[in-house]
């Protein structure tokens, strides 16, 4: 009874809570970050996670999906991972369930990413890279003018048109 109340029956993935409201993941992340650009980072500090973020101004934190803290990127890793991901569209999102990747793998949400924010998902060239992220990366996503935004204290912040 309790799956059905936070299972989404239409793409077969969790419904987060978020506030009052509940979403289903994949809606979520495909209605904000869907065909959207990745701009820039937010370098990780104590307390927050590196974030990216687009070109319309919606973030994302990159939350591990084994354990749900900040990804595992040192410091001097950061700039490689804009080097990799600016200029990249987010083209399809997926939940990935529980020990679909490996026996004990956690259930996750996959990322992917084109050239171009038309570029088909299904098509196995048209995906640049993929990111797998935690559940709660979906619920932290935020969106411009949103009350709670990323820290931006930092001076080191990094861009990439």
């Amino acid at each position: 009874m309790l799956k059905e109340l936070t299972w989404c029956e239409e793409h077969n993935c969790p419904i987060v809570r978020l506030g009052n409201a509940y979403e289903c993941v994949i809606e979520r992340v495909d209605a904000h970050l869907g065909g959207k650009r990745v701009q820039d980072i937010i370098p990780a500090s104590a307390q927050t996670p590196l974030t990216l973020v687009f070109d319309d101004g919606h973030t994302l934190p990159l939350l591990c999906p084994d354990c749900g803290k900040a990804f595992h990127v040192q410091a001097e890793e950061e700039d490689k991972v804009l080097d990799d991901m600016a200029g990249l569209y987010v083209i399809g999102v997926a939940y990935v369930e529980p020990g679909a990747i490996e026996e004990d793998s956690p259930e996750m949400i996959v990322l992917a990413f084109g050239t171009s924010p038309e570029a088909d998902p299904d098509h196995p060239d048209s995906i640049v890279e993929e990111l797998y992220v935690h559940l709660e990366s979906a619920r932290r996503l935020t969106c411009p003018g949103e009350r709670r935004a990323p820290s931006r204290r930092r001076t080191n912040k990094r861009r990439r048109d």
